[in-house]
């Protein structure tokens, strides 16, 4: 199954992290996490993000589950990290904050449909938090939409 997760309106490239500590994170950036690595990292003031990759879909007794590299958590419990940081000028990342687009809510016909050849199941998460900052915490829905797309 293809992935598509749809990054919107970043926050900025500056972040003065003044609710949790005196740090102005300068350069950030925000990437998708791919086991422990953060990946395909976008400018933090980009209008638009996006990222696609695959995952395999499961039948469980429990139901339906998620499997992939990109694919965080436990049965039951899978996510998908959006992490922010600071890109340093050799091109390292050092995070400060994550976002977690949870899986559970996605509805079990969408992702079987999303199985289908030239079918892609979408993510479209805001990346600006209402008070401005990057985005972070657990993301459900109306915080994330989740959709079906024809390639």
């Amino acid at each position: 199954m293809k992935i598509r997760v749809l990054g919107l309106n970043g926050p900025g490239t500056r972040f003065p992290d003044l609710a949790h500590s005196e740090t102005c994170y300068e350069n950030v950036h925000v990437g998708i996490q791919k086991g422990k690595e953060v990946v395909e990292p976008f400018p933090g003031d980009a209008s638009k993000a996006r990222w696609e990759f695959e995952a395999k879909l499961v039948e469980k007794d429990a139901g339906l589950d998620l499997r992939g590299e990109f694919i965080q958590g436990r049965p039951g419990e899978r996510f998908i990290y959006l992490s922010w940081g600071v890109l340093g000028p050799g091109g390292g990342f050092e995070m400060f904050r994550r976002a977690k687009l949870m899986l559970a809510p996605v509805d079990e016909d969408i992702m079987r449909k999303a199985e289908g050849e030239g079918s892609v199941l979408i993510a479209e998460v805001p990346l600006t938090a209402d008070d401005g900052s990057p985005v972070c915490a657990a993301l459900r829905p109306p915080r994330v939409q989740w959709s079906l797309s024809k390639n």
